[in-house]
C-alpha cells in the first residue's frame, strides 16, 4: 500500500505554490495612468510630430485607438514639431485613470519669414 504525505506537508507545499505564484505582485502597485489625446484641425497639425519626456511618439493623426497615449500619473514634457512652425514645448500633468485633451491647434505658430 503507498504511503501518503502527512496533511501538513501537502498544506505546506499548497501554501509554497500560492507563495511563489503570487510573488510577482509583491511590492507592484496597481498601474495608474492617464490618457493624453490630441485634437486638430489642419492638415498640418495633423502631420505635426509629437515628442513625451524627449522620446519620439509619433504624428498627431497616429495617437488615437490602437496608438493612444498612456502615460504615467505626474508630470511630463511635451513637445509638437512641424517644419515652418516653432516648436511648441510645454510641461504637463497627467492625473491617473482621466483623459487629458491637447488642443493642437493655436499652438503651433508660424515662423517669421
Amino acid at each position: 500500500m503507498p504511503k501518503t504525505a502527512p496533511a501538513s506537508i501537502s498544506s505546506l507545499f499548497w501554501i509554497v505554490l500560492l507563495l511563489v505564484s503570487q510573488a510577482h505582485l509583491y511590492g507592484q502597485e496597481p498601474s495608474r495612468t492617464g490618457e493624453v489625446r490630441f485634437t486638430s484641425d489642419t492638415q498640418d497639425e495633423r502631420d505635426a510630430g509629437v515628442w513625451i519626456d524627449g522620446r519620439y511618439a509619433g504624428y498627431v493623426k497616429e495617437l488615437k485607438g490602437d496608438r493612444k497615449v498612456m502615460l504615467p500619473a505626474g508630470e511630463h514634457e511635451l513637445s509638437i514639431r512641424q517644419a515652418g512652425y516653432k516648436e511648441l514645448t510645454k510641461k504637463i500633468i497627467v492625473e491617473p485613470d482621466q483623459v487629458q485633451t491637447i488642443p493642437v491647434p493655436g499652438l503651433l505658430a508660424l515662423l517669421p519669414m
